[in-house]
């Protein structure tokens, strides 16, 4: 839940990956050969003691029968991160260079921020898109995704984004 949250998007160029245990983001030849690393200037949050005690009353409240036997073992040995990670997970646009890069969410009703990287230049802009708002693909003006009403219902949602700061 807390550790590392690994993910990769191919580009036109090679592979973009990280780890998601800082803001860096790792940029592979399409030979495997390491040609950068991106790092985003973003603070990682802590882990904090309440987050803690919330995941182990979550996994003992969903446990069921012989399973709470090893749950409870596995959340009073866990060995817990000083950090949460810094993000969740990276989307490539379907007709661009851009990576889309979702932070880790700091709770229930954390914003859902996005960070458009362009790897060629390093330029890096924060995003809020909607609450509820699952993104699902990104083009260079568009996201794509399925937004949740009050009464969970899904809906497919387009957003037009702003233009590439120059």
């Amino acid at each position: 839940m807390f550790g590392r949250k690994g993910s990769a998007v191919g580009t036109r160029t090679g592979v973009l990956m990280g780890e998601g245990t800082d803001w860096s983001i790792q940029e592979y030849s399409p030979a495997g050969v390491l040609v950068g690393t991106h790092r985003v200037m973003r603070k990682v949050a802590l882990l904090t003691m309440t987050e803690r005690d919330e995941y182990r009353a979550n996994a003992m409240n969903s446990a069921k029968g012989a399973d709470s036997i090893s749950t409870e073992r596995r959340v009073r040995e866990m060995p817990y991160p000083k950090n949460k990670p810094a993000y969740n997970r990276i989307v490539g646009e379907a007709d661009g260079d851009r990576v889309w890069v979702q932070p880790y969410p700091s709770g229930k009703d954390a914003p859902n921020d996005w960070v458009r990287l362009t790897p060629q230049t390093s330029v890096a802009e924060v995003f809020r898109l909607p609450a509820r708002f699952n993104a699902l693909a990104f083009s260079s003006s568009r996201v794509y995704g399925v937004w949740r009403d009050r009464d969970d219902v899904e809906h497919v949602r387009v957003y037009e984004l702003p233009a590439l700061r120059k």
